[in-house]
């Protein structure tokens, strides 16, 4: 097993500094970052940072925490923020990486939805591109962000970021269940949600009950629970539980903290209690995790 430390947390892969333009977004072909490294990007974190990956030519293996997926081509991933993965590309893969600082998205919410974009981010996905058209959409789309991105046109940033808008709407229909014709909350609600999910990061493993969240959100639980419900179908609980469960996740894989630590550090005073709650959410153990997930992972 080997430490937290070891996954390192990086602005692009390889970098902790800022990328060297002003811009709240990063657009590159995969061939300039992966070629160099043989086609292997190491499983890596991103603070503040979710990456869209598109791959119009050949196949990636990808790494998401504990798990691996194939891609081919048409495919595209979404990765959320400060999720594990890494990828390992054919020789010859194309396709672009385009990475989005959070205030852009913040900012992209008030343009397209700030419910759907959350919904569409919040989760690792991978989107099969099934019909010509919707492959032809995208790429044309990524080509354009990238195109502007490495020109210095006039409205540049303007323009980028009408082209990224257009193109979340496309993911939105293309990724989100139902084609993202989920019902849209009003503003308020909007804001309450995603106030909580910045609160549930903070506070996951100090655990904080429904009440102590609504109470911070100035709302009653009933309340925070019906716009969880409008905004992602899940409950207010579930989407805390989510979130613990992703941790304690990690850190039976990527470290060698025993289960009742784990356990511990995620506010589980009971050992016996956290196992309940892991087996309950996964079917499975921490122990047989972790077992069957050390197994797998590259």
């Amino acid at each position: 097993m080997t430490t937290t430390q070891s996954v390192p947390v990086f602005k692009l892969y390889g970098e902790h500094q800022d990328w060297p333009t002003p811009d709240l977004l990063h657009c590159e072909a995969i061939a300039d970052r992966s070629r160099p490294l043989d086609w292997v990007i190491r499983p890596h974190r991103h603070a503040g940072l979710f990456q869209l990956l598109y791959l119009r030519q050949g196949r990636a293996l990808v790494q998401h925490e504990s798990e691996q997926h194939e891609l081919g081509p048409g495919g595209l991933v979404v990765v959320p923020e400060m999720s594990v993965h890494g990828f390992e590309f054919d020789a010859h893969a194309q396709g672009l990486v385009l990475t989005l600082a959070n205030p852009l998205v913040q900012r992209l919410g008030e343009r397209v939805s700030a419910a759907l974009l959350t919904q569409l981010l919040s989760e690792f996905r991978l989107c099969a591109l099934n019909t010509s058209r919707q492959h032809s959409a995208i790429d044309n789309a990524l080509q354009q962000i990238h195109a502007e991105y490495v020109g210095r046109e006039p409205g540049r940033t303007a323009l980028m970021e009408a082209q990224l808008a257009a193109l979340l709407v496309r993911l939105i229909r293309h990724c989100l269940p139902g084609g993202g014709t989920l019902t849209e909350t009003a503003g308020g609600a909007v804001d309450h949600f995603g106030e909580f999910s910045r609160l549930i990061e903070r506070h996951y493993a100090d655990g904080w009950t429904l009440a102590l969240y609504a109470h911070e959100l100035g709302i009653t639980t009933a309340h925070l629970n019906g716009i969880c419900r409008r905004t992602v179908g899940q409950s207010a609980l579930q989407l805390v539980h989510q979130r613990i469960l992703l941790e304690a996740k990690r850190l039976l894989v990527y470290t060698a903290q025993t289960v009742a630590q784990v356990g511990d550090r995620l506010g589980f005073s009971d050992p016996g209690y956290f196992t309940r709650f892991f087996k309950r959410q996964t079917g499975q153990s921490p122990r047989d995790f972790r077992r069957y997930a050390g197994t797998s992972r590259w």
